[in-house]
């Protein structure tokens, strides 16, 4: 997450993706999403997030597990020469 990035509350990453609230928290229990801050009790999600969700939802219509997902994600957090991308 950039610096520049707009912080984003759990209810507008959930409006912006068309998921409910139950279902962007579930994919962040289950390790899909990035740990979001936290501004007092409030989760705040980089705006990047809905890309991950956007990931994750069509991986899921492609019939992957919640695990190949996982998987994919962590894939996609690596630069070319095997780096996490942070």
């Amino acid at each position: 997450m950039s610096q520049d990035e707009p912080l984003l509350s759990v209810t507008q990453v959930a409006d912006r993706a068309g998921l409910t609230l139950s279902r962007v928290r579930y994919y962040e229990r289950a390790g899909l999403l990035p740990a979001p801050q936290c501004a007092g009790r409030q989760r705040r999600y980089g705006a990047s997030v809905l890309d991950r969700l956007r990931l994750i939802g069509e991986a899921q219509e492609a019939g992957l597990s919640l695990t190949e997902i996982h998987e994919l994600t962590a894939l996609r957090c690596l630069t070319a020469d095997g780096r996490v991308r942070r």
